[in-house]
């Protein structure tokens, strides 16, 4: 109740919340701003690896077959398959 008639004084003053929060920074940045690039870091390079994964593999070959039930799905797949292989073959003649 304390905390909650603090702030409401402390909003309706216009001052900022963040002044009452104390920040350490490291070469003019702040600490957490420097712990959450961190942990997005770490988050993508975990995503990457499990991305990579044999269950990932199998996990994308399930969804797939799924919507191949889908009309005009399979004729989009191949359209888009055959424009990945032109463009890797195209890759390969300019070397």
């Amino acid at each position: 109740m304390v905390a909650l008639c603090f702030s409401r004084q402390s909003v309706s003053k216009g001052e900022s919340v963040l002044k009452f929060i104390k920040t350490t920074t490291i070469g003019g940045i702040a600490f957490a701003n420097l712990l959450a690039l961190l942990a997005i870091v770490v988050v993508c390079f975990v995503a990457g690896m499990i991305a990579r994964s044999p269950l990932a593999k199998r996990f994308y070959q399930a969804i797939d077959n799924g919507l191949l039930s889908i009309p005009g799905y399979a004729f989009v797949k191949a359209y888009t398959d055959s424009m990945k292989l032109g463009q890797a073959e195209a890759k390969a003649c300019s070397r």
